[in-house]
C-alpha cells in the first residue's frame, strides 16, 4: 500500500507528517505554544530589535521603525503600540548595557551586526 493512497482521509495533527515522511523524527512531548505566546514572543523581538537600532546602532526614530516595518512586515501604528508595550523590556536593556553578545544570546537567529539600511 502506499503511502499517498489515504491522503485526503488522514485524520489527526500527525497523520500527514507520519505517512508521507516515513522516516522522519517526531516528538509527542512538543511544547504547545499559545497564538498569544508566540505573539508576546514577537513583541519582545521587536522591542530587542528597536533597542539593537537605537541605541547600539544609533539609528534615528524613524529610521529604527521603518526598519522594523520591513523587518517584521508590521504596520508603524503596530510597531509603535508593540514598543509602548514593551517599554519596561526596553528600559531593562538600556539599564544593562545589552550589548550585541547578550542580544544573540536572547535570539540567536538575528544578525546583530550592523549594517545601514539603504
Amino acid at each position: 500500500m502506499s503511502h499517498y493512497t489515504n491522503f485526503y482521509d488522514m485524520r489527526g495533527k500527525t497523520n500527514l507528517h507520519r505517512n508521507l515522511i516515513q522516516h522522519a523524527l517526531f516528538s509527542d512531548d512538543v511544547a504547545v505554544v499559545t497564538k498569544s505566546d508566540r505573539l508576546e514572543q514577537v513583541k519582545d523581538k521587536i522591542a530587542a530589535r528597536y533597542y539593537y537600532y537605537a541605541a547600539i546602532c544609533r539609528m534615528l526614530y524613524a529610521d529604527c521603525i521603518r526598519q522594523l516595518e520591513s523587518e517584521f512586515d508590521r504596520a508603524e501604528r503596530t510597531i509603535i503600540e508593540n514598543l509602548e508595550y514593551r517599554r519596561a523590556y526596553i528600559q531593562r536593556l538600556m539599564e544593562e548595557e545589552a550589548g550585541p553578545a547578550e542580544l544573540k544570546k536572547l535570539f540567536p537567529y538575528y544578525d546583530w551586526h550592523y549594517r545601514p539600511i539603504k
